[in-house]
């Protein structure tokens, strides 16, 4: 990226995203949820203050049993891998 394009496109991400937004990215100190595919499943899950929230992995999936499996097996080998 050229140094002008640079130069705006922080300038727009200045302006698009609030100085309190970048505070609780960077300290962590709201939830952040996020939908993560592994092994060819969505798994959605929960994090705060870098710790996974563990009522919320796989939540989406609750009201079908066959599908909270698959989620939950995609899930423990995701976060093993990633640890």
């Amino acid at each position: 990226m050229d140094p002008i394009g640079a130069i705006f496109a922080s300038i727009v991400d200045v302006i698009s995203n609030p100085i309190s937004q970048r505070f609780a990215d960077v300290t962590g100190t709201q939830i952040q949820s996020v939908l993560v595919e592994h092994q060819g499943i969505q798994v959605p899950y929960s994090y705060q203050l870098w710790k996974i929230q563990p009522k919320s992995v796989c939540h989406s999936y609750g009201n079908n049993v066959e599908d909270f499996s698959r989620c939950t097996v995609a899930a423990k080998s995701m976060f093993t891998e990633a640890c």
